[in-house]
């Protein structure tokens, strides 16, 4: 796991708290966007995740139903460290997510594209797609 400043990583959780997003029901208007963002890149999962410092939580789904994992078993927790987003082209060739479990097991996740979601200035969660080639 990467080293994250502690104060650093309290104000985007006070961010994303203060939005109250977190645990609210599916919405259709952003299982759509999730939809849209797997068909444009062509990969069967999409999520939009928010990450509370404990767990990177789904409010949106395509291709799955997992709505949450541990925050440091989620390639979104390395997405939020960056400015902008990240693109791995191939899970089993980098040191930091060639052992997670959507690796190595089902569904064998092979490639992760991120984007952050920004609020109030800091990186609060992700839309990702993912793919298994």
């Amino acid at each position: 796991m990467t080293n994250v400043d502690t104060r650093e990583e309290q104000k985007r959780v006070e961010a994303l708290h203060s939005y109250e997003i977190l645990d609210t029901k599916e919405e259709k208007e952003f299982d759509n966007l999730v939809k849209l963002a797997a068909q444009v890149c062509d990969v069967p999962f999409a999520k939009l995740n928010f990450l509370d410092g404990v767990r990177s939580w789904s409010k949106a789904n395509f291709g799955n139903d997992v709505k949450e994992t541990p925050q440091e078993a989620a390639f979104c927790h390395y997405t939020i460290q960056d400015e902008t987003y990240m693109v791995v082209e191939d899970t089993l060739k980098d040191d930091r997510f060639r052992d997670f479990a959507f690796v190595v097991e089902s569904p064998n996740v092979r490639f992760y594209a991120g984007f952050n979601i920004k609020g109030k200035g800091q990186n609060i969660g992700t839309i990702c797609v993912l793919g298994q080639e």
